[in-house]
């Protein structure tokens, strides 16, 4: 059912139990988009406490405590029945008002009529073109210190150690706190400041407008452009990288000619250096963020260093020279207050609803909600609905929650197949390999018994390989183009055939989706090969080797499947039958070591129930045995001559130690 979006206005609820035919979150969703606010636990606030089968006793006793009332999930949906029904009446006055007043009205003369008509088109067309020509991210870009959204402790914190800056590291005055300031005194002494925290917090606003304000001149700097450490070569100058502006920026100070002070200007008509996204610095920026901290050590300026990330390994050197400053994401309420502001400035009109949910879609990120806001409305005309203002909150779902979406037995009905699509793409590799993992578990809506059941699987494990297929040409041959393909074939039809109702196979199984086993499948197909790898190169690269060398052959995979398990066998009868040092000899024959063995029982140890499989050296050998052949391996062998690969994709001998 449907109502008017602020017909719940002003109604809490609190969800307990499993509903008839609506998911949580679709229940809470359905309580947002008609204005009410859900939240998790029962206070005096509560309005109603909608249950469900095996609802929570403890919230139940606390509803009746409090005179909360209890609504079923047929309750729910009458009460916005009784407020859609109550909506026509309420809206008749007005109407009435309204029609009256314009049969009153004497209607203008027609000339008059089209150029007033004329006038409001042109003024229309020129508003939206205005409104069109700047994006809001931009056109709503704070200004003033007082236009950042949240943080305004850690502002003024930044607006403290600005102006005190030039008196303690120019003239060697003390440091002094700024009110309500809780962390270390020596903190206030650093040369420079460190910003962190999640993106679109302000960050980067928060320095350009603090230091503007102070009447600073702002050198950013920016992850974009060169920034690896500066050349040694004083004469190279300015002239050199752009880490030798920076350097030449930094660590020098402005004459003052006016007669006043000691000769240097303060820090409050100086400049001020800004280091953005200074945990971006990537591979090509070599010693950069070392050659920063050395910079912060001598620097004559303030500076400004931004990140996402402060606890990243190569950031230590940096922290260590900076006044740490941690921005936090801004409540949804602030959040949503200033989209109130930008959308009543605009003329958008949008329910506390929509409000309250793209702040929450957003994440903290006013940017990010900003674009929001402006793609709904300019889908929606002047209008924003809950609908349209949740239409973007996939942006931050998880690849699990992603995964589960698209599993679940009415993603069809309620996406579109570029909906689904944009899912998989919340992260192309990991998505379709959680669908692939968990689609066996999933009962399919649309199979009547067991044997449809199965052909739906079928169906699903064919589009997994064809999925399979398309994305190995992609990353092979670079065809990026078929990465929509290979997301429809690899994810998005596999779980339109097994979509339905997830179940455990056991009563031990918990019933929800597993990770990916493919990864550590992956990993250990790599570790085995650099093993084999290891033996073969071994093998063929003894003194005593030539004699084999026409058994192990050219390829790896023959020595694998055909000549390391024969090996295996041989070892175990000399170590049976007649003790270690045969079985050393015929170790020695082929250049294995004590660990090499232990490489070769994992090679050779197979999953399977059969004798053939079985590992010898556990079943057979026992503890005293094992003891004896490990350290006879440890005296007769030593350190044995390794092998390392060449650049030809062969393997060259190494020397051993002492030779």
């Amino acid at each position: 059912p449907t109502a008017g979006e602020d017909c719940l206005e002003g109604l809490t609820f609190v969800i307990s139990g499993t509903l008839d035919s609506l998911h949580r979150e679709e229940a809470a969703a359905l309580v947002k988009r008609h204005g009410g606010r859900v939240t998790g636990s029962v206070s005096g606030k509560t309005s109603f406490l909608l249950v469900g089968r095996d609802c929570g006793a403890k919230k139940v006793g606390a509803a009746r405590e409090k005179g909360v009332r209890l609504l079923d999930e047929d309750g729910l949906f009458s009460l916005l029945d009784a407020a859609k029904a109550a909506a026509p009446q309420e809206a008749a006055a007005p109407q009435e008002a309204g029609a009256a007043a314009a049969a009153a009205a004497a209607p203008p003369p027609k000339k008059q009529k089209k150029r007033e008509e004329g006038g409001q088109e042109g003024g229309a067309a020129a508003k939206e073109a205005g409104r069109s020509q700047i994006l809001w991210t931009e056109k709503y870009r704070p200004r003033a210190v007082d236009d950042l959204v949240g943080n305004q402790a850690k502002v003024r914190a930044l607006r403290h150690w600005l102006q005190d800056w030039g008196r303690v590291h120019l003239r060697g005055g003390a440091p002094r706190a700024p009110p309500g300031w809780k962390g270390a005194p020596r903190d206030l002494q650093k040369k420079a400041v460190l910003l962190s925290g999640p993106p679109g917090v302000g960050k980067t606003s928060a320095a350009a407008l603090v230091a503007r304000e102070l009447g600073l001149d702002v050198l950013e700097v920016n992850a974009s452009d060169a920034r690896g450490r500066a050349d040694g070569d004083p004469r190279k100058g300015v002239a050199g990288k752009l880490s030798n502006a920076v350097k030449e920026k930094v660590t020098n100070a402005r004459l003052d000619f006016s007669g006043a002070g000691d000769g240097l200007r303060s820090a409050a008509s100086g400049a001020v250096v800004v280091m953005d996204e200074c945990d971006g610095m990537s591979a090509s920026d070599r010693g950069g963020v070392a050659d920063l901290a050395d910079t912060v050590r001598r620097a004559r300026v303030p500076v400004v260093c931004i990140c996402n990330d402060k606890y990243l390994q190569k950031m230590k050197p940096l922290r260590a020279v900076c006044l740490e400053l941690d921005f936090h994401r801004p409540r949804r309420d602030q959040v949503a207050q200033r989209l109130r502001r930008v959308a009543a400035s605009e003329g958008v009109k949008v329910s506390e609803a929509g409000l309250s949910a793209l702040a929450e879609a957003a994440g903290g990120d006013v940017r990010l909600a900003l674009g929001q806001l402006e793609i709904a409305s300019r889908g929606g005309g002047h209008a924003v609905s809950y609908d349209d203002a949740t239409l973007k909150k996939d942006a931050t779902m998880s690849p699990f929650q992603a995964a589960d979406l698209l599993l679940r037995a009415d993603c069809a009905r309620t996406h579109t197949l570029g909906a689904r699509v944009d899912l998989v793409f919340q992260d192309a590799d990991l998505v379709p390999l959680l669908v692939q993992e968990n689609y066996v578990n999933h009962r399919p809506a649309h199979a009547g018994n067991a044997m449809q059941r199965l052909k739906l699987l079928a169906k699903a494990a064919d589009a997994v390989s064809l999925g399979d297929l398309v994305n190995d040409r992609v990353r092979a041959r670079g065809e990026w183009t078929l990465m929509p393909f290979a997301a429809i074939m690899g994810a998005v039809f596999p779980a339109a055939y097994a979509a339905g109702a997830r179940e455990a196979f056991t009563s031990y199984e918990p019933n929800f989706g597993r990770f990916t086993s493919y990864l550590g499948q992956r990993a250990t197909m790599g570790k085995r090969a650099r093993m084999l790898g290891e033996l073969w190169a071994r093998a063929k690269s003894v003194s005593g080797g030539a004699s084999h060398k026409p058994l192990l052959g050219a390829a790896r995979g023959g020595f694998l499947q055909g000549h390391l398990p024969a090996l295996r066998l041989a070892l175990f009868a000399a170590l049976l039958e007649d003790g270690p040092d045969p079985a050393l000899a015929l170790m020695r024959g082929y250049g294995l070591d004590r660990e090499a063995f232990d490489a070769l029982l994992e090679l050779t140890t197979y999953a399977t129930k059969e004798a053939w499989g079985a590992d010898l050296y556990a079943a057979r050998v026992d503890r005293k045995g094992k003891m004896a052949f490990t350290k006879a391996a440890h005296q007769s062998l030593g350190p044995t001559a390794g092998v390392k690969e060449a650049k030809d994709g062969g393997f060259v001998k190494l020397k051993a130690k002492g030779g």
